[in-house]
């Protein structure tokens, strides 16, 4: 065994003053992050060996009934079993996650945190600890729920508006139209073989006939859909088949036979947005076939509106236009991701993606 090195009293003596120095240093590193953050370290198996002040203040629990607990103790239920599958394998791999949780109190209360999650790591790579790193975020996020409110009353208005005008101009406009066109029709018959008066007759009835198809097109366009959890489905279908009417475009749908939508809000905005989508389409995209599909999976539902135009120039291919703004806003509205993809000369393709939970 080798005998130990024995070090000059004045090198021993700048190696203690340092290393009191660097202590010092992690002290008030430490000092300073337990002031600013809530954090929490956890031994390789998830289980908590440190809380600091903050985390006991705002999850509301006593130090000792942390320790050796796992973060199941605060888990609020609001996050899927995918998003902690996928930390834990961020983490797992030795890689920072960065993210935002949402926790629960030991009194039944929420809270919202900004997290980082850091893996020490061994020489050979492996996690030793992990060290959790925190910023209460609650009330950004209680504002933030709170605008979308006032956004979703916004545009709840904005529907019961639509609807208004939609029934004015089916039952009143419409109804009216329809009695000059019987009109006409009497008034030829009355004209007997007069040619001169049939003839406008003639043009005025088919005029009249081509208005009111326009202004139940028009109506049943402001409508939105129904609350059934069919009602996206025959929206849609309906959609199609108005815009395959007017004849300037092909307009195909593809759903499954069964789609079970119980948020009649959620709905009712995925609808304008392929309302919209096909309008633009229509309008300015030269294309001669647009296509509606829609999606279900386990925990969302695809909407996707393609066609096979011109395409968006670069300059307006992001989301900034009004129509475009719009679709982004209906999207963030229910919680969903809205993209939009382009090509010159192969059209537009607009998907929007939107989590769905179960009626319970």
């Amino acid at each position: 065994m080798a005998a130990p090195v024995t070090l000059p009293s004045d090198e021993r003596a700048v190696l203690e003053r340092d290393l009191r120095a660097t202590v010092k240093e992690l002290r008030d590193v430490k000092a300073a992050l337990d002031e600013h953050s809530i954090v929490a370290i956890t031994d390789p198996a998830g289980k908590i060996t440190y809380v600091n002040d903050k985390f006991c203040a705002i999850s509301k629990y006593p130090r000792e009934a942390l320790l050796g607990q796992d973060h199941r103790v605060i888990n609020s239920g609001h996050h899927p079993k995918t998003f902690f599958r996928n930390l834990w394998a961020t983490i797992g791999r030795g890689q920072v996650w960065r993210g935002e949780l949402k926790n629960r109190a030991k009194d039944g209360t929420f809270y919202w945190v900004d997290t980082t999650i850091v893996p020490f790591l061994s020489d050979s790579g492996r996690p030793l600890q992990y060290v959790a790193i925190r910023t209460d975020i609650t009330k950004r996020k209680a504002d933030e729920a709170e605008q979308k409110r006032l956004e979703l009353e916004i545009l709840a208005i904005s529907e019961r508006e639509r609807h208004t005008i939609g029934a004015d101009l089916h039952d009143n406009l419409g109804q009216r139209l329809t009695a000059l066109e019987l009109m006409c029709a009497a008034l030829k018959a009355d004209a007997g073989d007069r040619p001169e008066l049939s003839r406008p007759l003639d043009a005025m009835g088919q005029m009249l006939r081509e208005t009111v198809a326009q202004t139940r097109y028009l109506a049943r366009g402001l409508v939105p859909v129904g609350e059934g959890p069919e009602a996206l489905l025959i929206g849609l279908a309906e959609l199609a088949e108005r815009t395959n009417a007017l004849g300037k475009i092909a307009c195909r749908f593809e759903a499954p036979d069964v789609l079970v939508l119980h948020d009649p809000v959620v709905g009712g905005h995925l609808y304008r947005i392929a309302q919209e989508a096909v309008n633009n389409a229509v309008k300015h995209s030269g294309a001669s076939v647009v296509s509606i599909e829609l999606k279900q999976g386990a925990e969302d539902i695809v909407l996707t509106v393609s066609d096979n135009g011109a395409g968006l120039r670069k300059k307006s291919a992001s989301p900034r236009g009004l129509g475009m703004g719009v679709m982004q806003h209906r999207a963030n509205v229910i919680g969903g991701e809205l993209s939009i993809a382009t090509k010159r000369n192969r059209g537009v393709t607009i998907l929007c993606t939107v989590p769905v939970k179960a009626k319970r």
